[in-house]
């Protein structure tokens, strides 16, 4: 997975033992904020061929309110299901409440008149010093993940990443149970022999199904803990 860039169409190496290369449709960024159509799976989601039912991940939010410990942002954008547009706003409020912790709260207001059923995610990635490495990986209750591999977990409350190389942790505690996606994320390196593979980041996707009928708020909240 990469962003496309115009030194992929030339000077292409003699060699490649890469069949399918995807190109990312975003930036792998924090708080990335995902509506996709409800049938989306992780497969999909992972090699970016989700329908995209909105307009919140390529478009910018307004800025309400900014001061030393929080950040409150809003966008008023449309969902489009069953061929039609529907109006759909997401306020997300980011405080700092501790040197090591942050706050995130989110808020989905329906504005149509009709029942919007789809799914909501809040994408995260984190670049950890190696996917193979046993010293890096992430918990989840009583399971201990690999990040080269991926993984579909239902009903999350905590979450752990753990990189025992460079010595630190993050840890997610969610206000309500999500599933999650994860996935690694490879970047195709190019020399004069060959491509090679390395790793980027991995790809956290907490997500909820949801059924918003008109004019109802949904609300959810998470910390994020570094240790």
């Amino acid at each position: 997975s990469c962003k496309r860039e115009a030194y992929h169409l030339k000077n292409k190496p003699k060699k490649s033992k890469f069949k399918k290369i995807i190109f990312d449709r975003h930036l792998r960024r924090a708080f990335q904020d995902h509506v996709l159509e409800k049938q989306t799976t992780l497969k999909k989601f992972k090699e970016a061929k989700f329908g995209k039912c909105a307009n919140f991940i390529d478009k910018p939010y307004s800025l309400i309110k900014k001061d030393d410990r929080e950040v409150i942002f809003e966008r008023k954008g449309d969902i489009r299901l069953r061929d039609k547009a529907f109006s759909l706003d997401i306020k997300k409020q980011i405080s700092f409440v501790k040197d090591n912790a942050i706050k995130a709260t989110y808020s989905l207001l329906n504005k149509s008149e009709e029942d919007l059923n789809f799914i909501f995610g809040v994408e995260f990635n984190f670049s950890l010093y190696s996917s193979r490495n046993p010293k890096c990986y992430f918990k989840c209750g009583s399971q201990v993940k690999s990040l080269n591999k991926s993984a579909n977990l239902k009903a999350v409350r905590k979450v752990c990443l753990v990189d025992k190389v460079r010595k630190f942790e993050i840890e997610f505690v969610l206000g309500e149970p999500a599933s999650m996606w994860y996935f690694p994320v490879f970047t195709i390196s190019q020399s004069e022999a060959c491509f090679e593979k390395i790793f980027q980041c991995g790809c956290f996707l907490t997500h909820w199904k949801l059924a918003l009928s008109p004019n109802r708020v949904w609300q959810t909240e998470f910390n994020i803990i570094f240790k």
